[in-house]
């Protein structure tokens, strides 16, 4: 059984390598901004709790997001990155947790995350 079909894939995502900021010989704070690694369409899935049952209060901020699977020659995807997923005005950050890439069938790897910011507060 497939995880999705293409047209479920209705979430656009970026995944970025999170800026840090950097302090100046005058202690001023410049924010290095984020670099984008990649834009991918998107199924949300969010767990439920039949899945994972050890602390439900845990499931709130937990997402998986399939994605198409990506070949080996463009950048990985690793858990010091980000996903923002943007929903209309708003915007929402996420803590790559694990990356499972489909090594057999080549179709789609997910991406399992927890939210973290709420951008717009």
């Amino acid at each position: 059984m497939s995880l999705t079909d293409t047209g479920r894939l209705t979430v656009h995502l970026k995944i970025v390598t999170p800026g840090q900021s950097t302090k100046d010989e005058f202690n001023d704070e410049t924010k290095v901004p984020d670099q984008v690694i990649a834009s991918p369409w998107a199924m949300e899935r969010t767990i439920s709790a039949n899945e994972k049952s050890e602390n439900p209060i845990e499931l709130r901020n937990v997402t998986q997001f399939v994605i198409r699977h990506r070949p080996n020659f463009l950048p990985a995807i690793t858990t010091d990155m980000q996903v923002i997923q943007t929903i209309g005005v708003k915007k929402f950050r996420y803590e790559i947790t694990d990356y499972n890439r489909d090594s057999q069938y080549g179709n789609w790897d997910v991406i399992i995350c927890e939210r973290v910011v709420n951008d717009n507060g």
